[in-house]
């Protein structure tokens, strides 16, 4: 995967500030996923069932609040 994703972090790294930016703005609620699951182990990308739940269980969090 690194051969498509290559630099990704790096051009990837201010999206959940501007994401975050844009939703205060709108008064939407924002969560950055990557602050509740590390990349996925199968390719560097994609979450496993464990990180899908882990996501799942934080965008309820933010729901409930």
């Amino acid at each position: 995967m690194e051969l498509f994703f290559r630099g990704g972090e790096a051009t990837g790294g201010g999206l959940a500030a501007a994401y975050r930016t844009v939703a205060e703005a709108s008064g939407a609620r924002f969560l950055d996923a990557a602050s509740v699951l590390p990349p996925g182990p199968v390719d560097g990308v994609h979450p496993d069932a464990d990180g899908q739940r882990r996501l799942g269980e934080a965008i309820a969090k933010v729901i409930a609040s």
